[in-house]
């Protein structure tokens, strides 16, 4: 890899991760500005619900594409799962959605959950081209799907309301807009350039597509039981409070959330070169790496967390044009915790490139397990606070017990 392919692609995946990460700013803003805190609030219950159906369409079979240094598993293969994940997708989020809501609310949910659904075969291009040493088509092609999005979702919400169309029928007609922007960008765009680095044909081998399968499950289940812990705060207060304070509460989860894509696109580039270093024995260099990353996490963190207790609040009630006076300790807490989930992603994926997953998962189960015992207490007892206090203490415990593994593992490799 020449010097000039490492800075575009790391310029490109860094712009991409960052417009992705916007992407929850701008619609929420728009959405809260545009048609109301109702519907922002709804907007984010419905993210959450489909940031989770993403897990089950992803599969992490992006990530095995990627880490899979001796090509193990074909592209065709690879790619009949993947149509075979988001049929599954879209089923589980139709009947969880279905369950839960009124059929106005389960509509809504369902079509943004669809919306992320398709994230997953994107994922699968993304880690195609970068395999190929094409990340900046790909930081570029998430730069551009993500403005389509948000554009194709102001104009319509926009529109709707110049119209006079109820605030009910504009917000529907907009995660429509949304959801079907997303998808036609995936299928035109994306694929016209994944083709030219990979030819794409599906395998009719089922026992090679369901050993794929389950060769992903401890990955996928880590991510799905990961993302779960991230979202249960919103899901507590989907069922405990109104959707004005849900939509409060997704706006000082945002800096949070950005910190997560942040360190995403910090680490993204490195995980082919890292993966390189592990495959090859050079445990020093590996490990350096690994440090550097997490000193990078941690520092932006602090930095964010400075900067959310001097202008946080103002910024956001300017910004937003509701008052969130009330939120600036959760809003500390929260950035806290997000920096705490950025590095038990890279350690997730160190863990992946090692081939531990399995071992990996049950520092899952029990993060999973503290989060449902402790969240909704802490929620009723705290409201708010106590809802981001505990997503901060289930992901520090959870970071520590992924540190320790990582350590042991590294160890073990040195003294072979």
């Amino acid at each position: 890899m020449n010097k000039q392919n490492v800075k575009s692609n790391y310029i490109w995946n860094a712009v991409g991760s960052c417009c992705n990460a916007a992407s929850t700013v701008v619609l929420l803003l728009i959405t809260t500005r545009v048609v109301g805190e109702f519907f922002g609030g709804l907007l984010t219950i419905a993210l959450a619900l489909a940031q989770q159906m993403l897990t089950i369409s992803s599969f992490e079979t992006g990530t095995y594409y990627v880490t899979d240094g001796n090509n193990k598993v074909d592209l065709s293969t690879h790619l009949s799962a993947k149509l075979l994940l988001v049929l599954v997708s879209v089923i589980v989020a139709v009947a969880v959605s279905s369950m839960q809501y009124d059929f106005y609310k389960a509509t809504c949910v369902i079509i943004v959950c669809i919306y992320k659904i398709f994230d997953g075969l994107s994922a699968l291009f993304f880690s195609i081209l970068q395999k190929n040493d094409r990340l900046d088509i790909a930081g570029k092609s998430m730069t551009y799907r993500t403005i389509a999005v948000v554009m194709t979702t102001f104009i319509s919400q926009f529109v709707c309301k110049s119209l006079g169309i109820s605030d009910k029928t504009n917000f529907l007609i907009s995660v429509i807009a949304m959801a079907v922007a997303s998808v036609v960008f995936i299928f035109t765009y994306e694929l016209h350039f994944v083709k030219k680095y990979a030819k794409l044909f599906f395998s009719l081998k089922i026992k090679n597509i369901f050993s794929l399968i389950i060769d992903c499950a401890p990955m996928f289940l880590g991510t799905f039981i990961l993302t779960y812990i991230c979202n249960q705060p919103k899901y507590v207060i989907d069922k405990m409070f109104s959707e004005e304070v849900q939509n409060s509460f997704g706006i000082i989860f945002i800096p949070s959330s950005v910190i997560c894509m942040l360190g995403f696109f910090v680490y993204k580039p490195l995980l082919v070169p890292m993966t390189e270093n592990f495959t090859n024995g050079e445990i020093g260099r590996f490990v350096k790496t690994t440090l550097r990353i997490t000193l990078i996490i941690l520092g932006i963190t602090v930095l964010c967390i400075t900067g959310a207790y001097l202008l946080g609040i103002p910024v956001l009630n300017f910004v937003y044009h509701i008052d969130l006076s009330a939120y600036k300790t959760a809003l500390c807490i929260g950035i806290s915790g997000g920096g705490m989930y950025a590095i038990s992603m890279l350690l997730y994926n160190i863990l992946s490139i090692m081939r531990k997953q399995k071992i990996m998962l049950v520092a899952y189960i029990v993060s999973f397990l503290i989060s449902l015992a402790i969240t909704k207490p802490m929620t009723k007892v705290y409201n708010v606070n106590g809802a981001t206090f505990s997503y901060l203490l289930v992901n520090f415990i959870l970071t520590i017990m992924l540190s320790f593994i990582v350590f042991v593992f590294i160890k073990k490799k040195k003294h072979k």
